[in-house]
């Protein structure tokens, strides 16, 4: 059996060789590798076409903090012919950049590497955005935190007039505010959110019914 230290192939339709003797490679195809951030959690996802004397699959990640290191252990029931899809969901990601790759473990203790995927994560801040924008009927501040969090929401008119206020206290939820803009008239809002971490200010354009 051999090891190649060093291969780190494409995870876009890939084959990767894992050498059970000198004399008959036995492939792995990973049609597909990547991650994904949903609500400060990483999903990690690839699809084999051919699995073929896998021992198992080490999921491995990177941050600023550490080098990789094992999170999490896929074991390989059989060989497969087959198309399988595999999925691991990461529930204590690092803030900020995240970088993912998986071991691939052969029944000798041989292995290799898929190339590495990353996504960055920014959880530990309060997350705030409007939506439609422009809009020709209601708006929307969609805001998420991860502590305890009051913020103040103000729509402000062109002269300065504050025309909406409403204020909302969040503990570590996402939520959704419908802002009542469809009965104002045409123009740039502008919308203020303020928390105790700062406040932010976004330019609403509303446009005619």
């Amino acid at each position: 059996t051999t090891y190649d230290d060093n291969a780190n192939p494409d995870t876009s339709y890939a084959t990767i060789y894992i050498l059970i003797s000198n004399q008959f490679p036995t492939p792995i195809i990973l049609e597909s590798f990547n991650v994904f951030e949903h609500d400060c959690k990483v999903s990690v996802n690839w699809v084999t076409t051919q699995e073929l004397n896998v021992a198992y699959y080490d999921i491995e990640r990177k941050d600023k903090n550490q080098d990789y290191q094992s999170i999490a252990r896929w074991n390989v029931n059989g060989n497969s012919n087959e198309e399988k899809s595999h999925s691991y969901l990461d529930i204590n990601p690092s803030e900020g950049e995240n970088e993912y790759r998986l071991k691939i473990v052969d029944l000798d203790g041989k292995f290799t590497y898929t190339k590495s995927q990353t996504t960055f994560l920014s959880c530990n801040s309060n997350t705030i955005s409007v939506y439609p924008n422009p809009t020709s009927s209601d708006a929307f501040v969609t805001l998420r935190t991860n502590g305890s969090e009051l913020f103040t929401i103000k729509v402000y008119d062109m002269t300065g007039k504050v025309v909406y206020t409403n204020a909302i206290e969040l503990e570590n939820e996402a939520t959704s505010i419908q802002i009542p803009t469809s009965n104002l008239a045409s123009g740039i809002y502008n919308i203020s959110v303020n928390s105790s971490e700062e406040t932010k200010v976004f330019q609403l354009v509303k446009t005619s019914n």
